[in-house]
């Protein structure tokens, strides 16, 4: 497969994504680089399967390269070239690229020779996909890369929990950041619009960066992300072709309750 081409050989601009998550790597790379606390959940999966594994919608290798790190042959998928870039050259300095695959693809139409032993969707990427159908594909998409007993782990936020429920919530800072490299200062604003009859929210995600003499420079993400309800995720796994094995509350492993902040979904292909 040639750099920038899918599976079936679609270039970059022939895929379809929900929005440009190239346009703010720097951004979420920042935004996300204390969020570790997902990584042994991952590794002690990956050692109870065995590998190879296969993450779907990988980033900038923020979980795959730990991974990578701790001797785990894995490939990452992803449909932004920029993000993929960025996770190559991750590899290429933590000395692991022998042990990563990275494939630019559509996550919903992967067409991989390869077959796999876990398969994973980490921190909400499944909620990118914004209907019912999207996200169904994606779960069988994972069912036929594994293995007869494979196993396939999906990370979201507790929906009872959310603030999407609300039509709409006004802009406030989310959090400060601050870019190591120049020390400007960046300051993270969102605001949701929501539809709960369609479990959707539209976000807006403004990165204000600060440089030293005071200029402002903004950039403005939109996204939109769908919502799963426990019982409806049961669901759809099963119409996947997985048998669902437990529902955590957290990384820990804790049972899912309607107080859990996460809601892990481990399954099996029967």
């Amino acid at each position: 497969m040639s750099r920038g081409q899918d599976m079936h050989g679609n270039t970059a601009s022939d895929m379809e994504s929900p929005y440009d998550f190239d346009r703010f790597v720097r951004y979420y790379e920042l935004d996300h680089a204390d969020y570790t606390a997902d990584i042994p959940f991952y590794r002690d999966l990956a050692r109870q399967a065995g590998e190879p594994v296969l993450e779907l919608g990988c980033g900038a290798g923020r979980v795959l390269i730990p991974l990578a790190e701790a001797g785990i042959t894995i490939t990452g998928v992803d449909l932004a070239p920029r993000m993929l870039a960025r996770a190559k050259e991750k590899a290429d300095a933590a000395s692991v690229s022998g042990r990563v695959t990275l494939v630019q693809a559509d996550m919903r139409h992967l067409d991989l020779p390869a077959r796999f032993r876990l398969a994973f969707c980490a921190l909400n990427t499944l909620m990118h996909m914004d209907d019912i159908e999207d996200q169904i594909a994606v779960l069988e998409s994972a069912r036929r890369h594994l293995v007869s007993g494979g196993i396939f782990a999906v990370d979201l936020p507790n929906p009872h929990l959310s603030l999407h429920h609300e039509e709409r919530t006004p802009l406030t800072l989310d959090k400060e950041l601050v870019d190591p490299e120049t020390g400007n200062r960046i300051l993270k604003l969102v605001s949701y619009r929501s539809d709960a009859s369609l479990q959707v929210s539209d976000i807006t995600i403004i990165y204000d960066e600060v440089d030293a003499a005071g200029r402002l420079q903004r950039t403005i993400v939109p996204m939109r992300m769908r919502w799963i309800y426990p019982y409806e995720l049961r669901l759809m796994l099963e119409i996947a072709g997985f048998r669902l094995d437990q529902l955590y509350g957290s990384y820990d492993l804790e049972p899912f309750s309607a107080g859990s902040e996460r809601m892990i979904a481990v399954a099996h292909v029967p």
